[in-house]
């Protein structure tokens, strides 16, 4: 699969990745301290169910979870006591995974079976008006299971995958769970936990390899610009 090569070529170089993401990130300082924040609050609380129970970490999630969905302009995130609601409302599903990690050797021999399991979790936090829960849902997730779940946008973790935005919306499953097996291939390659930190993006194992990823598809596009200014050159 030609995603495999990809997936090799992350790991075998994974700390100039890194690097490429640190100097080029597309974040703004405050969404990292925003990111920050909330997950030094949810390690902090101790377990999912503590952390549900508390307004100040849920406010902290909801809060630039809001802001992105005004600057993606795509959807609007529920208001907050709608957003409280849902995730209390899957509070028992969100446990189930409490200690899950997608370096466990356990876990990646199961793969494919958690996956499904974690799309219809995926699908039953509906936080927004999207069609699609991919987004907002793994968004969501991944700050109460940050071992577990990456956050997962269309610009560079579709896009890595070899997903078109559309598919975001016509096969959402397919899109998440192709995804998500491709983050325990890449913790099965590659050590990402001496990478982890506490100050700067790299707050879990899933969010280093998600900032890998976008480090590849920087340099993939300068890669593409290039090829293509060649083009015309010769054109």
């Amino acid at each position: 699969m030609i995603i495999n090569r990809r997936i090799d070529e992350l790991c075998q170089d994974i700390r100039k990745y890194l690097d490429i993401f640190e100097q080029e990130c597309p974040f703004t300082i405050e969404q990292r301290d925003h990111h920050i924040r909330t997950i030094k609050l949810r390690y902090s609380l101790g377990n999912i169910s503590t952390a549900l129970n508390d307004d100040s970490f849920l406010q902290s999630l909801w809060e630039p979870m809001r802001s992105w969905s005004e600057r993606a302009a795509r959807n609007q995130l529920n208001p907050f006591e709608e957003f409280k609601d849902v995730l209390l409302n899957n509070r028992n599903e969100t446990m189930r995974y409490e200690n899950k990690k997608i370096d466990d050797k356990n876990l990646q021999q199961s793969a494919t079976k958690v996956a499904y399991e974690l799309w219809d979790l995926i699908d039953s936090v509906r936080v927004s008006t999207a069609k699609s829960p991919v987004v907002s849902g793994s968004k969501t997730l991944h700050h109460l299971l940050p071992e577990l779940i990456p956050p997962i946008d269309r610009t560079y973790t579709g896009y890595f995958f070899y997903f078109e935005h559309q598919d975001f919306q016509n096969k959402p499953k397919k899109v998440f769970i192709d995804i998500w097996r491709g983050f325990v291939q890449i913790a099965s390659k590659v050590d990402l936990r001496p990478y982890v930190r506490q100050n700067g993006w790299n707050t879990s194992i899933t969010k280093v390899a998600d900032n890998a990823i976008i480090g590849y598809i920087k340099e993939q596009k300068k890669r593409e610009f290039k090829v293509d200014s060649f083009s015309v050159d010769l054109g």
